[in-house]
């Protein structure tokens, strides 16, 4: 996914959670990026909004290769403290 894409993904979900916060409804996401620095940004805030349950973060090759984007996604979880999300890389 774009950086693009990752960044319409994440206003959509902000624009619906904003609309929800008078309600305990919880939209459940799952992120799949290619994680350079963008992509780690959009990553950590989907994490911060309380109303919106990142369920799993999938990786692919982007700019970087697989195993860079894959280490990427697993440091972001750990410095979320979010090691409960589910986590997978794809080829």
């Amino acid at each position: 996914m774009d950086s693009l894409a990752m960044l319409i993904g994440l206003f959509w979900c902000l624009v619906h959670s904003w609309s929800d916060m008078a309600s305990d409804s919880c939209h459940k996401v799952i992120i799949d990026c290619d994680p350079g620095v963008d992509d780690a940004q959009a990553i950590i805030m989907l994490l911060a909004q309380r109303h919106i349950q990142v369920i799993a973060v999938t990786t692919v090759f982007g700019n970087e290769a697989l195993e860079d984007t894959s280490r990427n996604a697993v440091r972001v979880l750990k410095l979320c403290k979010r090691q409960d999300v589910s986590y997978q890389p794809f080829v």
